[in-house]
């Protein structure tokens, strides 16, 4: 399995379950990515702001996204292909 570091703005599409947010797609790199899989949810903070960061897979490879809550922005934080 390969680790790219991307660190990159992306869109993304969720749903929301009372307080919960699930990514549905995500548009990178001019394509666009069905998320099949939410594997894994946590957060941390950075002074004021809180991140969330999912864990996530559309089968075929495997990321890891940002969401920032003050700025409300999503990064591609790494993308793991098999």
């Amino acid at each position: 399995m390969a680790v790219e570091w991307i660190n990159e703005l992306i869109e993304v599409r969720v749903d929301f379950f009372g307080k919960r947010v699930l990514p549905r797609t995500m548009f990178w790199n001019n394509n666009l990515y069905q998320i099949r899989v939410v594997n894994m949810i946590h957060s941390s903070r950075e002074g004021s702001r809180k991140l969330f960061f999912f864990s996530v897979s559309d089968l075929t490879n495997y990321f890891k996204l940002q969401l920032d809550t003050e700025s409300l922005e999503w990064r591609l934080i790494e993308m793991y292909s098999v």
